[in-house]
Protein backbone atom coordinates (compact mmCIF):
# COMPACT_ATOMS: atom_id res chain seq x y z
CA UNK A 1 0.00 0.00 0.00
CA UNK A 2 1.57 3.26 -1.10
CA UNK A 3 -1.23 5.78 -1.73
CA UNK A 4 -3.94 7.15 0.54
CA UNK A 5 -6.97 9.32 -0.26
CA UNK A 6 -8.91 11.41 2.25
CA UNK A 7 -12.69 11.46 2.04
CA UNK A 8 -13.17 14.54 4.18
CA UNK A 9 -10.78 17.32 5.13
CA UNK A 10 -11.67 18.11 8.73
CA UNK A 11 -9.44 18.44 11.79
CA UNK A 12 -8.69 14.73 12.13
CA UNK A 13 -7.14 14.64 8.65
CA UNK A 14 -4.48 17.02 9.94
CA UNK A 15 -3.43 14.26 12.34
CA UNK A 16 -3.51 11.60 9.64
CA UNK A 17 -1.56 13.87 7.31
CA UNK A 18 1.20 14.24 9.92
CA UNK A 19 1.19 10.47 10.50
CA UNK A 20 1.65 9.81 6.77
CA UNK A 21 4.90 11.78 6.88
CA UNK A 22 6.30 9.19 9.31
CA UNK A 23 5.57 6.20 7.05
CA UNK A 24 8.17 5.60 4.37
CA UNK A 25 6.72 5.23 0.90
CA UNK A 26 3.19 6.33 1.83
CA UNK A 27 1.68 9.43 0.21
CA UNK A 28 -1.68 11.18 0.18
CA UNK A 29 -2.80 11.51 -3.43
CA UNK A 30 -6.38 12.83 -3.22
CA UNK A 31 -8.46 14.92 -0.80
CA UNK A 32 -12.21 15.39 -1.12
CA UNK A 33 -14.46 17.64 0.94
CA UNK A 34 -17.97 19.10 0.99
CA UNK A 35 -16.27 22.47 0.48
CA UNK A 36 -13.86 22.79 -2.48
CA UNK A 37 -11.80 25.43 -0.67
CA UNK A 38 -11.31 23.12 2.31
CA UNK A 39 -10.25 20.28 0.02
CA UNK A 40 -7.79 22.59 -1.73
CA UNK A 41 -6.31 23.76 1.57
CA UNK A 42 -5.75 20.27 2.99
CA UNK A 43 -4.53 18.92 -0.36
CA UNK A 44 -1.94 21.67 -0.51
CA UNK A 45 -0.71 20.81 2.97
CA UNK A 46 -0.22 17.11 2.20
CA UNK A 47 0.90 17.37 -1.41
CA UNK A 48 -2.28 15.88 -2.88
CA UNK A 49 -4.86 16.78 -5.51
CA UNK A 50 -8.23 18.16 -4.43
CA UNK A 51 -11.25 16.35 -5.83
CA UNK A 52 -14.94 15.63 -5.34
CA UNK A 53 -16.33 12.77 -3.24
CA UNK A 54 -17.56 11.04 -6.39
CA UNK A 55 -14.00 11.00 -7.77
CA UNK A 56 -12.77 8.67 -5.04
CA UNK A 57 -10.94 6.35 -4.69
CA UNK A 58 -9.23 7.88 -7.72
CA UNK A 59 -6.68 5.09 -7.93
CA UNK A 60 -5.64 5.27 -4.27
CA UNK A 61 -4.81 2.03 -2.50
CA UNK A 62 -6.57 3.12 0.71
CA UNK A 63 -9.37 5.61 1.38
CA UNK A 64 -9.63 7.19 4.82
CA UNK A 65 -13.28 8.04 5.40
CA UNK A 66 -13.39 11.11 7.66
CA UNK A 67 -16.64 12.66 6.48
CA UNK A 68 -19.58 13.46 8.81
CA UNK A 69 -20.87 10.20 10.38
CA UNK A 70 -24.08 10.27 8.36
CA UNK A 71 -21.92 9.82 5.22
CA UNK A 72 -19.58 7.13 6.53
CA UNK A 73 -21.39 4.09 5.15
CA UNK A 74 -21.98 5.55 1.68
CA UNK A 75 -18.41 6.83 1.31
CA UNK A 76 -16.88 3.59 2.58
CA UNK A 77 -19.05 1.48 0.25
CA UNK A 78 -18.03 3.63 -2.72
CA UNK A 79 -14.36 3.13 -1.88
CA UNK A 80 -14.75 -0.61 -1.45
CA UNK A 81 -16.58 -0.92 -4.74
CA UNK A 82 -13.85 1.14 -6.35
CA UNK A 83 -11.25 -1.45 -5.34
CA UNK A 84 -9.67 0.33 -2.37
CA UNK A 85 -9.01 -0.76 1.18
CA UNK A 86 -10.92 1.42 3.63
CA UNK A 87 -10.27 2.99 7.04
CA UNK A 88 -13.32 4.59 8.65
CA UNK A 89 -13.15 7.26 11.33
CA UNK A 90 -15.45 6.90 14.31
CA UNK A 91 -18.25 6.01 14.43
CA UNK A 92 -18.13 3.20 11.86
CA UNK A 93 -21.73 3.89 10.84
CA UNK A 94 -24.90 5.39 12.29
CA UNK A 95 -27.08 2.26 12.17
CA UNK A 96 -26.54 -1.46 12.63
CA UNK A 97 -27.85 -2.08 9.13
CA UNK A 98 -25.19 0.24 7.68
CA UNK A 99 -22.46 -1.47 9.71
CA UNK A 100 -23.62 -4.90 8.51
CA UNK A 101 -23.64 -3.66 4.91
CA UNK A 102 -20.04 -2.44 5.25
CA UNK A 103 -18.83 -5.74 6.69
CA UNK A 104 -20.64 -7.73 4.01
CA UNK A 105 -19.32 -5.56 1.18
CA UNK A 106 -15.78 -5.79 2.51
CA UNK A 107 -15.97 -9.58 2.76
CA UNK A 108 -17.46 -9.90 -0.71
CA UNK A 109 -14.77 -7.71 -2.27
CA UNK A 110 -11.94 -9.31 -0.33
CA UNK A 111 -10.83 -5.85 0.78
CA UNK A 112 -9.86 -4.81 4.28
CA UNK A 113 -12.21 -2.59 6.27
CA UNK A 114 -10.59 -0.91 9.26
CA UNK A 115 -11.92 1.27 12.05
CA UNK A 116 -9.71 4.21 13.00
CA UNK A 117 -9.67 4.10 16.81
CA UNK A 118 -6.70 6.35 17.47
CA UNK A 119 -6.92 5.90 21.24
CA UNK A 120 -5.99 2.23 20.79
CA UNK A 121 -2.46 3.35 19.89
CA UNK A 122 -1.98 5.70 22.84
CA UNK A 123 1.04 4.45 24.86
CA UNK A 124 -0.91 4.31 28.12
CA UNK A 125 -3.67 2.21 26.55
CA UNK A 126 -1.18 -0.11 24.88
CA UNK A 127 0.54 -0.59 28.26
CA UNK A 128 -2.77 -1.15 30.07
CA UNK A 129 -3.86 -3.84 27.63
CA UNK A 130 -0.44 -5.54 27.77
CA UNK A 131 -0.55 -5.63 31.58
CA UNK A 132 -4.20 -6.60 31.95
CA UNK A 133 -3.30 -10.25 32.50
CA UNK A 134 -1.03 -9.32 35.42
CA UNK A 135 -4.04 -8.05 37.36
CA UNK A 136 -5.64 -11.48 37.35
CA UNK A 137 -9.03 -12.25 35.78
CA UNK A 138 -10.92 -9.04 35.16
CA UNK A 139 -14.47 -9.05 36.48
CA UNK A 140 -15.33 -5.36 36.50
CA UNK A 141 -13.79 -2.42 34.71
CA UNK A 142 -14.88 1.18 34.23
CA UNK A 143 -13.89 3.36 31.29
CA UNK A 144 -14.90 7.01 31.21
CA UNK A 145 -14.73 9.86 28.73
CA UNK A 146 -16.11 13.03 30.32
CA UNK A 147 -15.75 16.52 28.90
CA UNK A 148 -17.67 19.61 27.82
CA UNK A 149 -19.63 19.93 24.61
CA UNK A 150 -17.68 20.18 21.35
CA UNK A 151 -17.59 23.73 20.05
CA UNK A 152 -17.03 22.90 16.37
CA UNK A 153 -18.74 20.78 13.73
CA UNK A 154 -22.35 19.62 13.78
CA UNK A 155 -22.06 17.20 16.69
CA UNK A 156 -25.08 18.62 18.53
CA UNK A 157 -27.45 18.19 15.56
CA UNK A 158 -29.22 14.91 14.83
CA UNK A 159 -28.35 14.99 11.11
CA UNK A 160 -24.64 14.82 11.97
CA UNK A 161 -25.07 11.18 12.93
CA UNK A 162 -25.39 10.79 16.70
CA UNK A 163 -24.72 12.32 20.10
CA UNK A 164 -22.33 11.79 23.00
CA UNK A 165 -22.54 7.99 22.89
CA UNK A 166 -21.84 7.71 19.15
CA UNK A 167 -19.20 10.39 18.95
CA UNK A 168 -17.44 10.31 22.31
CA UNK A 169 -18.55 6.96 23.72
CA UNK A 170 -16.92 4.95 20.95
CA UNK A 171 -13.52 5.67 22.53
CA UNK A 172 -14.18 4.17 26.00
CA UNK A 173 -16.12 1.33 24.38
CA UNK A 174 -13.07 0.52 22.24
CA UNK A 175 -10.83 0.49 25.33
CA UNK A 176 -13.26 -1.84 27.11
CA UNK A 177 -13.21 -4.19 24.11
CA UNK A 178 -9.40 -4.17 24.02
CA UNK A 179 -9.17 -4.98 27.73
CA UNK A 180 -11.77 -7.73 27.43
CA UNK A 181 -9.83 -9.39 24.60
CA UNK A 182 -6.35 -8.90 26.01
CA UNK A 183 -5.84 -12.60 26.78
CA UNK A 184 -8.41 -14.40 24.68
CA UNK A 185 -10.35 -12.86 21.77
CA UNK A 186 -13.18 -15.36 22.25
CA UNK A 187 -13.58 -14.31 25.88
CA UNK A 188 -14.07 -10.76 24.67
CA UNK A 189 -17.25 -11.57 22.76
CA UNK A 190 -20.07 -9.25 23.82
CA UNK A 191 -23.11 -11.12 25.13
CA UNK A 192 -25.30 -8.27 26.37
CA UNK A 193 -25.50 -4.47 26.49
CA UNK A 194 -27.60 -2.18 28.68
CA UNK A 195 -27.62 1.56 28.18
CA UNK A 196 -29.18 4.75 29.47
CA UNK A 197 -28.98 7.96 27.44
CA UNK A 198 -29.66 11.43 28.82
CA UNK A 199 -30.61 14.36 26.64
CA UNK A 200 -30.75 18.13 27.09
CA UNK A 201 -33.43 20.67 26.20
CA UNK A 202 -31.23 22.75 23.90
CA UNK A 203 -29.69 20.05 21.68
CA UNK A 204 -31.10 17.37 19.39
CA UNK A 205 -29.03 14.41 20.61
CA UNK A 206 -27.98 12.67 23.80
CA UNK A 207 -25.61 14.63 26.03
CA UNK A 208 -24.52 11.77 28.29
CA UNK A 209 -24.65 7.98 28.30
CA UNK A 210 -23.93 5.13 30.69
CA UNK A 211 -23.56 1.55 29.49
CA UNK A 212 -22.99 -1.87 30.98
CA UNK A 213 -21.35 -4.39 28.62
CA UNK A 214 -21.16 -8.06 29.59
CA UNK A 215 -18.56 -10.26 27.89
CA UNK A 216 -18.35 -14.02 27.44
CA UNK A 217 -15.61 -14.19 30.08
CA UNK A 218 -17.98 -12.79 32.70
CA UNK A 219 -16.30 -9.38 32.65
CA UNK A 220 -18.73 -6.50 33.05
CA UNK A 221 -17.52 -3.15 31.71
CA UNK A 222 -19.19 0.10 32.70
CA UNK A 223 -18.75 2.82 30.10
CA UNK A 224 -19.56 6.48 30.63
CA UNK A 225 -19.51 9.21 28.02
CA UNK A 226 -20.59 12.77 28.70
CA UNK A 227 -20.56 16.20 27.14
CA UNK A 228 -22.00 17.68 30.35
CA UNK A 229 -18.84 17.63 32.46
CA UNK A 230 -17.01 20.73 33.72
CA UNK A 231 -13.74 18.78 33.60
CA UNK A 232 -12.01 16.59 31.03
CA UNK A 233 -11.47 13.07 32.28
CA UNK A 234 -10.56 10.05 30.18
CA UNK A 235 -9.57 6.96 32.16
CA UNK A 236 -9.97 3.20 32.56
CA UNK A 237 -9.98 1.68 36.04
CA UNK A 238 -10.98 -1.42 37.99
CA UNK A 239 -13.79 -0.32 40.33
CA UNK A 240 -14.04 -1.28 43.98
CA UNK A 241 -17.79 -1.91 43.63
CA UNK A 242 -19.76 -4.07 41.18
CA UNK A 243 -20.55 -2.52 37.82
CA UNK A 244 -23.84 -0.77 37.18
CA UNK A 245 -26.63 -2.58 35.35
CA UNK A 246 -29.16 -0.32 33.71
CA UNK A 247 -32.28 -0.74 31.58
CA UNK A 248 -32.14 -2.55 28.26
Amino acid sequence: MTSLAFAGAGRITMVHGLAVREVDGLTVTRVASRTPATAQERAGQVGATACRYEDLPGGADVVLVATPPSRHAADALQAIRGGAEVIVEKPLATTLAEADALVEASAAAGHALGYAENLAFAPIIVAAVARAAELGPLRHVEVRALQGRPDWGGFLQAEWGGGALFDLGVHPIAVALLLARADDPAAGRVVSVHAELTGADDIDVDEAARMSITFASGLVATVEASWASDQQLWDPRRPATPAWSGPS
